[in-house]
């Protein structure tokens, strides 16, 4: 008798395919700038909404730059969008863990996923993914997947950085 697998047997087979998705497409970009942008990208495909910002962030100054913007101009994002996230953003910046909010009544957005950008245990910046309608109220499923996004595309940019680093004290050893 064939049994069909049952709905937790599918979910998981989903979630095991999506952080594979996600592995792959972060360890096939070429390059940190190109890094940024796929995982907005990621992000948007894989979890959803209508916003999506790497911000990178500036402990001396306790500020967030944000580097990618998709979905808002980088005008409505600067002045309206950082200033009502930042509540958030210090909040996962400070924990070092990712955040999920969902509000009734913002007039910037209904529903905000964000995960912290780590190296060495250091937070270095910031994902956040916004959405303004009904369809995008987030889930604990959605902060799983930002959170391995931001983990994975962290990893890259750390062993990128090493593997420079390494490169360039061979060379002048050479030199």
């Amino acid at each position: 008798i064939n049994q069909l697998p049952s709905a937790a047997l599918n979910n998981k087979i989903s979630d095991i395919s999506t952080r594979s998705y996600i592995y792959d497409t972060i360890e096939h970009t070429k390059n940190n700038d190109e890094i940024f942008q796929e995982m907005v990208n990621l992000a948007l495909k894989v979890i959803g909404g209508e916003a999506c910002s790497i911000l990178l962030y500036d402990k001396e100054h306790q500020d967030f730059d944000a580097i990618v913007v998709t979905g808002v101009s980088p005008v409505f994002f600067k002045s309206v969008m950082i200033p009502s996230l930042y509540p958030i953003l210090k909040e996962t910046v400070r924990e070092k863990e990712p955040h999920l909010l969902n509000l009734i009544d913002n007039t910037a957005y209904s529903s905000v996923v964000c995960a912290p950008l780590k190296m060495r245990g250091q937070v270095f910046g910031v994902i956040a993914l916004s959405g303004k309608s009904n369809e995008h109220v987030y889930t604990e499923r959605d902060l799983y997947y930002i959170q391995s996004i931001a983990n994975r595309a962290s990893l890259n940019i750390e062993n990128r950085l090493l593997y420079e680093s390494l490169y360039m004290n061979l060379l002048s050893t050479f030199q």
